[in-house]
């Protein structure tokens, strides 16, 4: 018997939109809509405040399919992305979902390749797209994702494991696609791990021998540097002792599935 198609849900987090965010939003929305194979849905979760911006950009970009694009309003004090997205995979049906930030873009063929590996490897966990980091001006900067199809860099080719992660932390969710069952059973994001906290979730996933795969295909555009993007302000607010605690936190937190308290050392 020919296996259903596995539904996949899109999570956008948006906690406030300016005038440059709005039309990065809008070519966030445009790399969804023009994807080969589209996704089963898009949620937009959100504050209260920017509801009626969000509202106005899908009529302004005229989608044929209203239902596709679904708010979801986060009315609580936790705002950060981390709640945001977390928010999002308790509203989302889908048995996989897909993290893309406001800014960022997906390929046009990314979906098409997840689908593609679904169907060929089910017992994945998460699937990496390989990132292609840029400058505020689109210009190129680096790749991410890509190095564990380098022979000899991680244990199987193509494959995270925990110890390479141990050994080389620089490896970004944006644009995953996760199993939405594992990820909730598995604790989600930690909101309380600042800067690190995609790194400590691939670390307690891996933990937890649920299998990581880098998808080879440039799949996802990352715009890194934006003014009051998120780890711009992590850029601002913390110093590079606070920086490396919790980079260090994290390797140490991946062994607890729940949020634990945490002190910052005070200087």
């Amino acid at each position: 018997m020919k296996e259903k198609n596995k539904t996949i849900t899109v999570i956008l987090p948006i906690h406030e939109l300016t005038e440059v965010t709005t039309e990065l939003f809008k070519k966030s929305l445009q790399s969804v809509e023009t994807q080969q194979v589209k996704p089963d849905k898009c949620l937009i979760v959100h504050t209260p405040k920017v509801k009626t911006k969000i509202e106005e950009v899908l009529k302004e970009l005229k989608f044929d399919n209203n239902e596709f694009y679904q708010l979801i309003e986060n009315n609580t004090d936790k705002t950060d992305f981390c709640s945001q997205i977390n928010l999002g995979v308790e509203k989302s049906d889908s048995e996989y979902f897909s993290i893309l930030e406001l800014d960022d873009e997906y390929s046009k063929i990314f979906f098409k390749n997840v689908k593609e590996h679904i169907t060929a490897y089910p017992e994945i966990a998460v699937f990496l797209p390989i990132i292609v980091e840029v400058d505020n001006d689109n210009k190129f900067q680096a790749f991410t994702n890509e190095s564990i199809w380098a022979m000899g860099f991680s244990e199987k080719v193509g494959y995270l494991d925990i110890n390479t992660l141990l050994r080389f932390p620089n490896f970004s969710t944006g644009g995953a696609v996760f199993k939405t069952k594992e990820f909730i059973s598995l604790g989600k994001f930690k909101t309380n791990i600042k800067l690190s906290f995609m790194y400590e979730l691939l670390l307690r996933i891996a933990n937890n021998d649920e299998p990581i795969m880098t998808i080879p295909r440039m799949g996802y555009l990352h715009k890194n540097g934006r003014p009051g993007s998120l780890f711009d302000t992590y850029k601002k607010e913390l110093t590079p002792e606070l920086a490396k605690f919790y980079l260090n936190l994290s390797r140490s937190e991946y062994f607890f599935e729940n949020e634990r308290q945490i002190t910052e050392p005070v200087n």
